[in-house]
């Protein structure tokens, strides 16, 4: 009899006592992967903002913009820069940005305040850092979350240490824990590449992460690692895991990743509420042959009445566009 051949390096995840349940209120901040996870926890109707500041990819960006929303301090336009006609914050994302200044003020501030209400209820702070490559402004040595297209000699690229990072993350905690002390904190470094950087500068920038977050979870029980960087690397070592530009994660990636995500963090009824709004979801994205048909009728009240089940079962899910579908 043949030896099976293994094709993978499977990646061992610790189990987690404190798990992810049906009700909590989760906070996704950092790269883009930040947003790949949030938005299925949003597809799949649990209670979570996602990246409320954009993409942010270092943490010493991720630390100082939750810093400025626990404080409850605002900015004013004083506090913008232009280029051309259009404004901006370099602490925060290009999407930010607009030709008018109190409009940028105005999404900023609401940002922050949503993110300061959000984090006094929260059960689960999930971090994403993408990189310890960060810039700095020559004329006044600031570090900034995005260069927003601003001229490249107008900056200086600098490597964070990870002592200089762990100090500004557990400061970040300690004011998190000053708010809410009961908060659970998953980090993850991104498995997307900066090539752009070169790849043994982006080795070297993803090592010091790695470093950062062990000595974290070191510190602390409420805080544990998810190893998305590993996954990516020794699972799914293929190029047929990845998009076009051979850098960034595609979906059957992502897919990997959030099942993994799933059975490492999510209690049972948690899988199973997953697994329902997937159901209710596809059954939203079927297209009849004949929209008036008793059979696509009978479909449409089969739904309607599956609903009504799955608001019994899963109170903290608001189920009103879903009944407006089936009903339309």
């Amino acid at each position: 009899m043949s030896k099976k051949i293994n094709l993978v390096t499977p990646v061992q995840i610790p189990a987690i006592k404190d798990k992810i349940y049906c009700n909590s209120k989760i906070l996704t901040l950092g790269s883009c992967f930040s947003d790949n996870i949030g938005n299925r926890l949003l597809h799949h109707s649990f209670d979570a903002l996602v990246n409320p500041f954009g993409t942010i990819f270092n943490p010493f960006s991720i630390s100082n913009l939750l810093n400025l929303a626990l404080s409850g301090r605002l900015v004013d336009s004083k506090e913008l820069n232009s280029i051309g006609a259009r404004f901006f914050h370099y602490d925060f994302h290009s999407s930010f940005d607009n030709t008018n200044p109190e409009e940028v003020v105005r999404k900023i501030n609401s940002a922050l305040t949503k993110t300061l209400s959000f984090v006094q209820s929260l059960d689960v702070l999930a971090l994403t850092f993408g990189t310890s490559i960060v810039y700095k402004i020559k004329e006044n040595n600031q570090i900034v979350s995005n260069c927003h297209k601003v001229p490249n000699h107008n900056f200086t690229k600098l490597f964070l240490t990870t002592d200089f990072l762990e100090e500004k993350i557990l400061t970040m905690v300690d004011a998190i824990k000053a708010i809410n002390p009961s908060i659970k904190i998953i980090l993850t470094v991104s498995p997307v590449r900066h090539i752009k950087e070169g790849l043994i500068e982006n080795n070297l920038s993803k090592a010091r992460l790695i470093e950062l977050c062990h000595r974290l979870t070191q510190n602390d029980d409420a805080v544990s690692y998810f190893p998305a960087y590993e996954i990516m690397m020794d699972e799914l070592r293929d190029y047929r895991y990845y998009s076009k530009d051979l850098i960034h994660p595609n979906e059957l990636a992502i897919d990997v990743i959030w099942n993994r995500v799933m059975t490492s963090y999510f209690d049972e009824k948690a899988m199973h509420k997953v697994k329902d709004i997937s159901e209710l979801n596809s059954a939203k994205d079927h297209i009849p042959f004949d929209p008036k048909s008793e059979e696509h009728l009978k479909f449409k009240q089969s739904q309607k009445k599956k609903i009504e089940n799955l608001e019994i079962k899963y109170p903290e899910v608001d189920f009103l566009a879903y009944k407006q579908f089936f009903n339309a």
